[in-house]
């Protein structure tokens, strides 16, 4: 916490590429809720409805919501697919990435997934990491950003 988080780099539904510094460079975004998942992480699917309700009541404020999943059901490293299918799955409005080299590894120890992080947008200095859904200190920090 307190530290300006990496550029890092993803893999979008579609293949390409996407990083942390396309959400700095879209203008209304003010505020990310940066989430990982995995396929075997029943706590991830179980977060996903909570998710998609912050991105619905905030979105319009400045809230970006990512999911950024990192391994399938086997625990083989995620791809575009595995992203596409989480969206797909999971109704999701905002965007699903996929981690295939676990680069959000950096900053949270796998085995204690879902991983989630407030990140100011304006200076990706990250606010708030926590494993498990904490809403009422997600709802907080949005609260008090937006």
């Amino acid at each position: 916490e307190d530290a300006v988080i990496a550029d890092l780099s993803f893999v979008a539904p579609d293949g390409s590429a996407s990083s942390l510094q396309d959400l700095y460079a879209d203008g209304h975004n003010k505020l990310l809720l940066l989430v990982t998942a995995a396929g075997w992480c029943t706590a991830c699917i179980e977060e996903q409805p909570a998710l998609q309700q912050r991105w619905e009541e905030h979105h319009a404020d400045g809230l970006a919501v990512v999911v950024v999943v990192f391994e399938d059901a086997d625990f083989a490293p995620a791809g575009a697919d595995d992203a596409a299918t989480w969206k797909d799955r999971h109704e999701l409005g905002f965007d699903v990435l996929a981690d295939p080299d676990f680069a959000l590894g950096a900053y949270y120890d796998r085995e204690l997934t879902p991983m989630n992080m407030l990140v100011d947008v304006e200076t990706m200095t990250i606010l708030r990491i926590g494993t498990g859904w904490d809403p009422s200190t997600v709802d907080a920090i949005i609260d008090a950003r937006l």
